[in-house]
């Protein structure tokens, strides 16, 4: 996330994004371009053989309804990861 704030140009905005099933924890990073609203996900999930997995996304454009289908599809690939 650190990384993603160095890297944007305009106004940025990050914080916690609350899940529907908590098996572990996501962000979003959000920043406004000239080009289009720019919006990461990271989603950090815990493995059963220890250390843990790093899902991310990223999204250009001001769609509501891409935003939500990419968080479906990181909890979709997140139960697909923990085995559920």
């Amino acid at each position: 996330m650190g990384a993603q704030a160095t890297a944007y140009q305009g106004r940025f905005t990050a914080g916690p994004f609350p899940l529907a099933k908590p098996t572990g924890a996501m962000a979003f990073a959000a920043c406004k371009t000239s080009g289009g609203t720019v919006i990461a996900y990271d989603l950090v999930l815990p493995r059963s053989a220890g250390g843990y997995y790093l899902l991310a996304t990223l999204r250009i454009g001001n769609n509501t309804l891409a935003t939500k289908s990419a968080v479906v599809h990181l909890q979709e690939a997140a139960d697909q990861a923990m085995g559920k």
